[in-house]
């Protein structure tokens, strides 16, 4: 016989080595008394088995006793009690092992419906090969968002995180995406040195990573060879024409692609300066390959934004744009981007108001995920009146670029011109929200007010613009907005300063007419009004075609017949 040392209890069972009650090592001991065996009974059933293990042990005259009976009783409820905690144990091991396994294979890209690129880390110490750490965070986003069933979340919105510590927890729930791939590039003499890793926000942990190492040399292929391998770990099953679309190389002339790299570079800074330099870029690229179609969309996307970032007038700026654009096209029919930029000529320049949304809609149809056509696509609609079709192509960019400030904006001023004002002012909120600097919402918020009757909170917020906006002295459509507020309430020599300082900026700067157009319209001028839309008119100007939507031309500006006349030159009394 043996017993338990700490509970006392015995087992007739010789071949038992550890106590079913609580674990310890058995060791030989005289039989148990009546006490101890009572205080066995107690104790909730045990297994009390022979050595064989298959019968019951049996008392010693050869029958089975009273003792006997009762740890067979005790046998059977301890086995069916066994039985159900390990049936529970498996049922919980199952459950567990499944939800790893699912949370394994979701992430390792099965089920992953939405990514961000974050830009690649320049780990070279050299500023100068910043160009090609965000020129390759930009192609893979281009190449991925043609990814069957996968939001790929615009430039815009990874870029804001740029040289920022932030989390991938932080960054997931900022734009609400399910994976976030992560990029460091080192440049050593003329190697290019890549990691990647593909990362679960909710855990933070790696789900696949690789490394790449090529010439400088070879980054059209590198860039190829990096958004297939990505492509395929996000999506098992892809067919050969997706793969092609998404290992598509851009050019063969690895320096031509640097160079149009370079442009996008300063491009999307958006200055002045800046889009000079990314015109001289593009033209380099072009003049080493002059079949590489997307060197050419860049040149149209330069020559679109020269009139809003007052480069050269739109009777110069559109011509070489259409140019840009029709040649892009010519070599590449699916380049989504050339039919953006030739949507955007049309509506701005030709106001050939057809064509404008054909090709917006080829655009939005090649590439579904980008931010900026969506953005585009609503702007045009809102000048025809279509509210409804224009808030959802805003709120659709929104979903794939959630920090674009322009978006945002763009997106705010829709219901503005559908004079829906506080929803208007609620979504500007939000805009300033994501950058206290940014003067287009604030100004945009001071229109609402001044459209309620507001004026001293429209006054508040236009000051602030003005602040904000050309080194604390105010852009010209900043200036243009407070002078229509102050000439509406009342305070006509205010009014007619702005007007002055802008007239006086006209002679060193072009100044689109719809500018001072406002501005005499709040004065109470009409023939003043008039007189500068036509101008508007004759020089092409790109802001005359809101005159129809913007609220701020009442009944009385609307019934005028030069109004009538004038739509309809342009295009908008459809």
């Amino acid at each position: 016989m043996k017993r338990c040392p700490k509970c006392r209890r015995d087992y007739n069972d010789d071949s038992l080595s550890f106590c079913l009650d609580d674990g310890s090592e058995l060791v030989f001991g005289p039989g148990a008394t009546d006490e101890q065996a009572t205080a066995i009974l107690s104790e909730p059933p045990t297994k009390i088995m022979a050595a064989g293990g298959s019968q019951p042990a049996e008392s010693g005259d050869g029958g089975v006793g009273s003792g006997a009976g009762e740890d067979q009783k005790n046998f059977v409820l301890q086995q069916k009690s066994v039985l159900r905690i390990l049936a529970f144990a498996g049922v919980v091991a199952i459950i567990v092992l499944g939800f790893l396994g699912y949370r394994y294979f979701t992430t390792a890209g099965k089920h992953i419906e939405s990514i961000a690129v974050l830009p690649f880390t320049n780990n070279s110490g050299n500023s100068e090969i910043d160009f090609l750490c965000d020129g390759m965070t930009e192609a893979l986003i281009t190449s991925l968002a043609r990814v069957p069933n996968l939001s790929v979340k615009a430039r815009n919105s990874v870029f804001r995180y740029k040289g920022r510590d932030v989390s991938v927890g932080d960054v997931a729930r900022d734009l609400s995406v399910q994976g976030v791939l992560l990029g460091t590039v080192t440049h050593v003499g003329d190697q290019l040195f890549l990691r990647l890793e593909l990362v679960d926000p909710l855990t933070e942990t790696v789900i696949w990573s690789d490394e790449y190492e090529k010439k400088q040399s070879d980054l059209v292929s590198l860039q190829s060879e990096i958004a297939g391998d990505v492509a395929t770990k996000l999506r098992e099953r892809l067919s050969g024409t997706e793969i092609q679309r998404i290992e598509r190389r851009p050019t063969a002339n690895s320096e031509a692609y640097q160079l149009y790299l370079r442009g996008r570079f300063e491009w999307n800074k958006r200055r002045k300066e800046s889009l000079l330099r990314a015109v001289d870029y593009f033209k380099q690229a072009i003049a080493l390959d002059p079949m590489f179609a997307a060197a050419y969309g860049g040149l149209a996307d330069s020559y679109v934004v020269f009139n809003t970032y007052e480069v050269a007038p739109p009777s110069q700026a559109y011509p070489l744009a259409r140019a840009a654009a029709q040649k892009a096209l010519e070599i590449d029919p699916e380049l989504a981007d050339g039919y953006r930029s030739l949507a955007a000529i049309n509506e701005d320049f030709d106001w050939d108001f057809r064509s404008a949304e054909r090709n917006y809609r080829k655009s939005i149809e090649l590439d579904p995920n980008n931010a900026s056509a969506h953005q585009w696509f609503g702007e045009f609609l809102r000048i025809l009146g279509r509210f409804d079709e224009a808030v959802a192509e805003g709120k659709r960019s929104i979903e794939l670029d959630p920090v674009s400030l322009s978006a945002n904006s763009s997106y705010g001023a829709t219901f503005f011109y559908a004079n829906r004002c506080d929803e208007a002012i609620a979504q500007q909120k939000r805009t300033i929200e994501l950058d206290p600097t940014y003067a287009w919402p604030v100004t945009r918020i001071a229109d609402c007010y001044t459209l309620k009757g507001m004026y001293d909170d429209a006054f508040v917020q236009h000051r602030k613009a003005i602040e904000l906006s050309n080194n604390g002295s105010g852009a010209n459509w900043v200036l243009a907005h407070y002078g229509y507020a102050l000439g509406v309430s009342g305070n006509l020599p205010e009014a007619r300063r702005i007007a002055a300082q802008l007239l006086e900026r006209q002679k060193k700067e072009f100044i689109e007419s719809d500018n001072l157009a406002i501005v005499y319209y709040g004065l109470g001028n009409l023939d003043a009004t008039f007189e500068e839309l036509e101008r508007g008119y004759r020089e092409r100007s790109p802001g005359l075609r809101y005159i129809v939507c913007d609220p701020r031309y009442d009944e009385k500006f609307r019934s005028d017949p030069r109004y009538a006349e004038l739509i309809k030159k342009i295009g908008l009394s459809l």
